[in-house]
């Protein structure tokens, strides 16, 4: 019989099981497919019950193993070139899968049962002794298993199971289907136990092929109103055990080396997520994402849908929902032919995130501040100006919510001589602030700015002049030049930088003023990653990270450049459903590949 080779010892077998657990579906496909962004929905159909069974909160679905393992294929040997990696994870997958049929449709369903959940999982096993193959792989992985005597008459095919794992497990024979519960590695009481047997003796086969509707996995996550309490509660729950592992608590706090003003900015954006996370679960009435590979197309497709229980109350996700799409685009003419990258914003900003940019804004500034400090080319002069301006910069963002929308957008241009141009513009609530910003940068050593140089219908221009060499990570986007135009307005501010600046600065301008304020999606982007990884990689210093990480993006940044490194990402509202679009060319996959040859060289591969 299969075993798995971990090549570790019995410690790191508990790791797969974890792995098998929560990886059986979400980990294990979710991690392995989310890497190389293999996302995809259809016209998918909600996680309905079964008669008589309670709604799950969460449904996860993978197509099949078999599906699983050509995808792996593709990416890691027919586009990562890594075979002997392909075949470490083939051999662990069909080992964690003895038993189940590969061609079966794997389910798993969560409940949330007061304030618990319990993952329960579903697939097909045709025989008796497909089942002694898994029952037996489980006691390899440390789980035992017996016949459930909990009851009078005994439940037929159905197990306890205990050891590193306990939950309850059954075989329903008719179906071919094997159900089964796993509580993790401390028993559990009887009440949460019991509720968990109950679920697995009460299950019925979910329609796995309608709930895919031609997806390779799918993840739908659905509320009613009716148990907003427990919910709540069952959340705070969660978010106590992620406050802790996130280093945010009062003792111990902070990661190595890290100072009280990164901690503090860290502690702030962590809790900003909980809370956002604590909304859309809270208050989402589904949420529906999935991927899938096409491998003819050689790309990745993601898609998610999002719809909010009703709600008028202010500052409710269902209010921030309809917010999308309500204020026309300002900035919807400018042309997007023949830039390298390209996206535009137009987000409404509602009272939550308000408060959690004017949050960050505050944060961010003595992070900042502190890198101002440990530079050694500017003067204590200078240093103090570049405070000054940051503050002022964070002043501008913080105010900027206020509009209660985030409208701007950026495009970059290849040049032809080589090197980049790139035109960005924003709505901002007073655009006369930045002036004195800019006369303020006129006492920088190496900084010259020129006021006033032109007027373009209600723009003004200036320029802003980077004395002596520009830094290496800028020299792309500055040009030879080292100008940045900067034009602004009584409500928007542009810059331009780069071989052509001037002109594609005007011409941006030209666009808007013939074009108007049009409606738009909320966010749209067309990106070639391998240029801003590129620019990333140069402004990173190898010294300040891993020697693994800068060798995994250099080795990225190869494959990007190859060609067909693009991302399209594009977020808007249709209806009720916040509808999210974003697909991954071919270059990325082929990262990805490379990307996970590497994890699992490391820490798979005996």
């Amino acid at each position: 019989m299969a075993k798995i080779n971990f090549g570790i010892d019995v410690g790191s077998k508990k790791e797969f099981l974890i792995v098998m657990r929560a990886a059986f579906l979400s980990r294990l496909a979710a991690g392995l497919l989310a890497v190389t962004a293999l996302l995809n929905v259809a016209q998918a159909q909600p996680a309905k019950p079964a008669a008589g069974e309670p709604a799950p909160t969460l449904t996860i679905v993978l197509k099949s193993e078999n599906e699983l393992l050509e995808d792996l294929k593709f990416i890691l040997t027919d586009l990562g070139g890594a075979p002997s990696e392909y075949k470490t994870l083939e051999d662990t997958v069909q080992a964690i899968m003895l038993g189940i049929d590969p061609a079966g449709t794997l389910v798993r369903r969560s409940y949330q049962v007061d304030k618990d959940f319990i993952d329960t999982y579903s697939v097909k096993v045709d025989t008796a002794a497909k089942l002694k193959d898994m029952l037996a792989n489980f006691n390899d992985l440390s789980i035992t298993t017996r016949p459930d005597r909990e009851t009078t008459p005994a439940p037929a095919n159905t197990y306890k199971l205990t050891g590193i794992e306990h939950g309850t497990l059954r075989h329903d024979t008719t179906a071919k289907m094997v159900f089964f519960a796993l509580l993790g590695d401390q028993p559990p009481t009887r009440a949460r136990a019991a509720a968990a047997r109950k679920l697995i003796l009460g299950m019925k086969p979910a329609d796995g092929t309608k709930l895919l509707a031609g997806n390779d996995f799918v993840a739908i996550l659905e509320h009613d109103a009716t148990n907003a309490a427990a919910r709540k509660e069952a959340f705070e729950l969660l978010s106590k055990e992620a406050i802790p592992k996130a280093r945010i608590t009062p003792k111990g706090q902070k990661e190595p080396k890290e100072t009280e003003a990164q901690f503090n900015l860290r502690k702030a954006v962590t809790e900003q997520q909980i809370a956002e996370g604590e909304r859309f679960y809270l208050e989402s009435e589904r949420i529906f994402v999935g991927w899938k590979l096409d491998a003819a197309a050689k790309t990745g497709i993601m898609n998610l849908d999002l719809v909010a229980l009703p709600s008028t109350t202010p500052g409710s996700l269902a209010e921030s929902v309809e917010l999308i799409g309500k204020t026309p685009d300002h900035f919807a003419g400018v042309t997007k032919e023949g830039a390298l990258s390209w996206w535009t914003v137009n987000f409404p900003i509602d009272e939550l995130r308000k408060k959690h940019v004017k949050e960050i804004a505050k944060y961010w500034i003595p992070v900042v501040n502190e890198q101002i400090d440990k530079g050694s080319a500017h003067s204590d002069a200078d240093k103090q100006l570049d405070k000054d301006l940051v503050k002022l910069l964070s002043d501008i963002v913080a105010s900027g919510v206020d509009l209660g929308v985030t409208n701007s957008f950026a495009r970059v241009f290849p040049s032809a001589g080589g090197g980049y141009t790139t035109v960005a513009g924003v709505r901002v609530p007073d655009g006369g602030v930045i002036l004195p910003a800019l006369e303020k940068l006129k006492a920088h050593t190496n900084i010259d700015v020129e006021l006033n140089v032109e007027k373009i219908d209600d723009l003004s221009l200036h320029k802003v002049i980077i004395k002596g060499k520009a830094p290496a990570q800028l020299a792309d986007l500055l040009g030879t030049g080292g100008i940045v135009f900067v034009a602004t307005s009584k409500d928007t501010a542009w810059a331009a930088m780069g071989t052509d600046a001037e002109k594609v600065l005007k011409q941006a301008i030209a666009d808007v003023k013939k074009t108007g304020p049009k409606p738009g999606p909320g966010v749209e982007a067309h990106t070639s990653m391998a240029h801003w990884i590129e620019v990333l990689d140069r402004a990173i210093d190898p010294k300040t990270e891993k020697k693994e990480d800068t060798e995994g993006r250099k080795a990225a940044l190869a494959e990007l450049k190859k060609g067909k490194d693009t991302m399209d990402f594009k977020l808007d509202r249709d209806g009720k459903t916040v509808k999210l679009h974003i697909k991954f060319d071919e270059g990325l996959l082929r990262a990805a590949g490379k990307v996970m040859a590497r994890v699992v060289k490391e820490k798979f591969a005996e």
